[in-house]
């Protein structure tokens, strides 16, 4: 495929698969709980979640899906296979979230960017916008029931004015509300 952004080639096989619309690209390394689908550049993304979610013990497949006609017009054998009833199926899309709602089920997650008119670098609206692996991921283990753990532990507190501790987090800068590490007590700010 061609393209004028800097994207990493993520499959090697000479073999057409995007012609039945879509294909399983990243398979879990675990049971499966998890499926990311994703259209061009955004496959990236869909990759970098699942390796998150991977590393939290959360199976995740990744399908790419360059054509949702092509794919719908698949047995349903081969549309079951690549999205099981039973797991979250998760959407990426650089564009409007309209239509996911077919392959994702309504239970399912949508992020996209359902709005017009944003101008900026690419690297600057993904974020913006929660396209970003880093955004992705927490959100998924929440729809699971997951516990969130950050994955910065909070390190050190700072005394405010009256004795309050605020606790930080030193990558994120996040407020908590945990038990203090100089009292002892449950702060909320």
């Amino acid at each position: 495929a061609l393209t004028r952004q800097n994207l990493p080639q993520l499959r090697d096989s000479g073999e057409m698969l995007s012609a039945k619309g879509a294909y399983c690209l990243k398979a879990a390394n675990g049971a499966c709980k998890v499926v990311i689908i994703a259209t061009g550049s955004e496959v990236e993304i869909a990759i970098e979640t699942a390796k998150q979610l991977e590393a939290r013990g959360i199976g995740t497949d990744v399908v790419s899906m360059p054509s949702w006609s092509r794919f719908m017009e698949q047995a349903d054998d081969y549309r079951a296979a690549l999205l099981p009833a039973d797991v979250l199926k998760v959407s990426i899309e650089a564009g409007t979230t309209f239509g996911w709602e077919s392959i994702t089920g309504n239970d399912g997650l949508r992020f996209g960017i359902d709005s017009f008119g944003a101008s900026a670098p690419a690297e600057v609206l993904y974020d913006h916008f929660g396209l970003t692996a880093a955004k992705i991921a927490p959100q998924i283990k929440a729809a699971l029931g997951a516990p969130v753990v950050p994955d910065v532990q909070y390190e050190f507190a700072l005394l405010r004015p009256g004795g309050n501790a605020l606790l930080l987090g030193p990558i994120t800068g996040q407020f908590c509300s945990r038990q203090c590490c100089l009292c002892g007590e449950h702060h909320r700010f």
